[in-house]
């Protein structure tokens, strides 16, 4: 995606490597739902372990009471989930899980995602084309990533480091990926 930085005046690339979300991981050891969670107000009666405050747009109304905790590492966040210290985590769906592995691997059972996503977001890289190397490093890096993409290579890094979010994935489809 070509984008112009109007502050800058700055032409960037914009490569997208994958779509992630943010979900609300809760425990079922602490955390009973006596509901479904479709919005920002079914979360009134809860507390949320989130290391940012929600932007202005997703802000809730001034009548709905969402009790927040601001905590910067997602290992915190699901520690104290898994404490019952907070009822539900915003954390990088990608990565909650491999947290918890590590973790707190005893509370692994207990640990839940609710359905929908809170948030959804491409990551990617960014590159600057002002910059004397930006044209041959966009050029080199859009010819490396269709190589990885057309042999499988980034699909596995993806299932490797990013698509962990089933905590049933068993160790050996996990070894059996390659490594470069």
């Amino acid at each position: 995606i070509m984008m112009y930085d109007k502050k800058t005046k700055e032409s960037l690339t914009l490569v997208k490597l994958w779509t992630d979300t943010i979900r609300l991981f809760y425990s079922e050891k602490h955390t009973q739902l006596d509901r479904e969670i479709n919005s920002l107000q079914d979360l009134q009666d809860y507390t949320v372990a989130t290391s940012q405050a929600p932007e202005p747009a997703h802000r809730p109304s001034s009548s709905t009471r969402l009790k927040t905790v601001r905590v910067l590492d997602h290992s915190k966040i699901l520690e104290m989930v898994s404490l019952g210290h907070a009822n539900f985590g915003a954390v990088v769906e990608s990565t909650g899980y491999n947290i918890i592995e590590e973790n707190f691997a005893e509370h692994l059972p207990y640990f839940k995602t609710i359905d929908r996503p809170i948030l959804q977001y491409d990551a990617g890289l960014i590159i600057k084309h002002t910059s004397p190397e930006g044209e041959m490093l966009n050029s080199r890096f859009q010819e490396g990533l269709s190589i990885i993409q057309s042999n499988g290579v980034l699909d596995q890094i993806k299932m490797r480091y990013f698509d962990n979010t089933d905590p049933l994935l068993h160790e050996h489809d996990k070894q059996t990926l390659v490594t470069r």
